[in-house]
């Protein structure tokens, strides 16, 4: 858990029980009444762009995610198999996990993944 001292742009966020990532953020005092955070933010899993108002001072809960770069090998199937850069190691994702971005993905190409856990 977190504030809204915490927001930053890039952060991952469970805004309605999903996660999100925060693409926008803007701190607003009004003249009347208490200052708010204005925030965009994508849905990770569906791509839709939410706006939501946070008061200043009110709790968010954050969301801890690992980010590492993996080499794209080739799809096998259902899944993509990627290969960690580091450690060789090779892991498999279903390709509705990527959604979308999946046809702009070419062998050999360098990504970022990030990871919440397992998931």
């Amino acid at each position: 858990m977190g504030s809204t001292s915490d927001l930053k742009v890039g952060a991952v966020v469970k805004y309605n029980n999903e996660k999100c990532v925060v693409l926008d953020f803007q701190h607003v005092q009004t003249g009347r009444g208490g200052a708010y955070y204005q925030t965009k933010m994508r849905n990770i899993k569906t791509g839709r762009i939410a706006e939501n108002r946070y008061r200043s001072g009110e709790t968010i809960d954050f969301i801890t995610v690992s980010r590492r770069d993996y080499h794209y090998l080739y799809k096998e199937g259902n899944n993509l198999c990627f290969m960690d850069i580091n450690t060789y190691d090779q892991i498999y994702i279903p390709l509705d996990t990527l959604g979308e971005e999946v046809r702009f993905l070419k062998e050999n190409e360098t990504v970022n993944l990030s990871f919440d856990g397992d998931e």
